[in-house]
């Protein structure tokens, strides 16, 4: 999957991922809601917090409730248990709700009545998959697909399936300089000794010089020629 993430060393990992997540939602698909958590025994889910019921966090989709909580990082294990064949609550007031916070409070027991709590740890699903696991494989393909549809930028998304993707991969990589050459990994802030060609030592460690200049590509080069 090709394109300009306007990658932004100086603002971190996180920021980048993020931002790929903006381009991926600009196609039209919906990836940042695409991830849902499966709830185990609910001790690493924020009952408050996080989409694990419904599409809404509690906290808003019941915001008299939430005001009235005492704890507001509880998990769900501390608020939903399982008792023989039945789910059962514990709740943690300021003071017990009135008005319409009982009627908050029956929706929200009725909504999670249902939940099943095991004894397996919490864990992820990946909704835009039928398998409901996450793979860059399968999220190419469907960006792929949404550019085909818009009949945009298909020079730069479509593969060759007769080069191994690792190939592809690696010339993309090369052609957008994110291979973790020493120039590039300076650019980006990380403190090398030295910023040297590892193999010969004569120049800078650049794309051009790994790829082209470097004494150890020619020799693979002239390599490859003599086939």
């Amino acid at each position: 999957m090709g394109g300009n993430l306007n990658y932004r060393p100086s603002l971190g990992i996180w920021y980048n991922i993020i931002a790929t997540g903006d381009i991926v939602e600009d196609l039209g698909i919906r990836f940042k809601n695409s991830f849902v958590k499966v709830i185990g025994n609910g001790r690493d889910t924020s009952f408050w917090h996080e989409v694990w019921i419904g599409q809404d966090k509690l906290c808003d989709a019941f915001p008299r409730l939430y005001r009235l909580e005492t704890f507001k990082h509880a998990s769900v294990s501390m608020r939903v248990y399982t008792r023989g064949s039945s789910n059962q609550f514990s709740w943690a007031w300021v003071h017990q709700p009135m008005g319409r916070s009982i009627g908050e409070l029956e929706d929200l027991e009725r909504v999670i009545s249902d939940i099943k709590i095991s004894e397996d740890n919490d864990s992820w699903k990946w909704s835009l998959d039928g398998v409901k696991q996450f793979t860059v494989k399968k999220l190419s393909g469907l960006c792929d697909e949404k550019m085909q549809a818009s009949g945009s930028n298909l020079v730069e998304t479509l593969r060759n399936n007769l080069v191994p993707k690792n190939i592809e991969v690696f010339v993309w990589r090369l052609m957008k300089k994110r291979l973790p050459i020493r120039i590039e990994l300076d650019k980006r802030g990380i403190d090398l000794h030295s910023v040297l060609c590892p193999l010969c030592d004569d120049d800078c460690e650049t794309t051009d010089h790994t790829v082209l200049f470097c004494s150890h590509a020619h020799d693979i080069w002239s390599r490859v020629f003599s086939w």
